[in-house]
């Protein structure tokens, strides 16, 4: 595998809309870096053709920016079905939009050559920002709580049991669940930008291939699959060090899928002659 580089600098994003926050800017910049580093030579030139010349780290967030001019995507990011079972209704789960959905029609976009070039632009955009929503657990799970935004703890990851606190993210922090998961269990663990893509990359090690497989129905299950396990045991409202350390390989493992899956989806739609694996 090619090595990492990334250098930028990480904005916050105001929360908008249904889902007060979404992954992080950090963690969909490292996502985007880890998958630019799978595509194929011609993939990644008629990526930056669609794009004016920028890059996928660059254009990560562009779903995000755009939402408050087109609050109607707004529901393209997340689609909360129960944690309990996976059971999919686009009728039921998604009515006003939904991540699933959405992701499979720009795909769809993205794939037609003939259709024109601003409109598979915003496309690419879209489809590089929703395969990583679709990754994040409480993106997808729900306990009838908007992903876990209803759910207020306190990230408190100095706290560990024992004499470690060698590492002091701060003071400690309320904020909604999906917030946690979002960011949160990365500034805690003191995880940089670089930081992320760089594990990622350990994460998918030499053989991404392993992970891309399935389409956006299977990718889906598989991150509702883990959901339940994204809240914390009942009555615990304080997330201390050791939640957090568990926490953060399940997210970064999330995130090597995304990244493998992202590349996967845009070689198959970029340059139709390769042979990722994937879709």
């Amino acid at each position: 595998m090619k090595p990492l580089i990334v250098a930028a600098t990480i904005s916050t994003l105001a929360p908008s809309g249904a889902v007060e926050s979404w992954w992080g800017v950090s963690a969909h910049r490292a996502i985007a870096t880890a998958a630019t580093t799978l595509l194929t030579p011609a993939a990644r030139r008629r990526a930056v053709e669609l794009l004016d010349g920028r890059s996928l780290t660059t254009i990560a967030t562009w779903a995000d920016d755009i939402r408050r001019s087109r609050p109607h995507t707004d529901p393209w990011h997340y689609v909360n079905i129960p944690v309990d079972e996976f059971r999919y209704d686009s009728a039921t789960h998604c009515r006003r939009g939904c991540v699933i959905e959405a992701l499979r029609s720009q795909i769809r976009v993205l794939e037609r050559p003939s259709v024109d070039r601003r409109t598979r632009g915003e496309a690419l955009r879209n489809v590089v920002h929703f395969v990583s929503d679709l990754h994040q657990p409480l993106h997808v799970g729900d306990r009838q709580d908007r992903g876990g935004n209803d759910v207020k703890v306190t990230l408190d990851a100095s706290r560990r049991r024992g004499r470690d606190r060698t590492r002091n993210p701060g003071q400690p922090k309320e904020m909604p669940l999906h917030a946690v998961w979002d960011s949160g269990i990365f500034e805690a663990a003191g995880l940089t930008e670089a930081a992320l893509v760089n594990a990622i990359g350990r994460e998918l090690g030499s053989d991404p291939g392993r992970f891309q497989h399935g389409e956006v129905l299977d990718w889906a299950r598989e991150t509702h699959a883990i959901a339940g396990s994204a809240y914390p045991p009942a009555g615990t409202t304080r997330l201390d060090r050791g939640w957090v350390d568990a926490a953060v390989p399940i997210a970064v493992t999330q995130m090597a899928k995304a990244a493998a899956r992202l590349a996967a989806t845009l070689n198959h739609a970029l340059d139709p002659g390769s042979r990722t694996g994937g879709r």
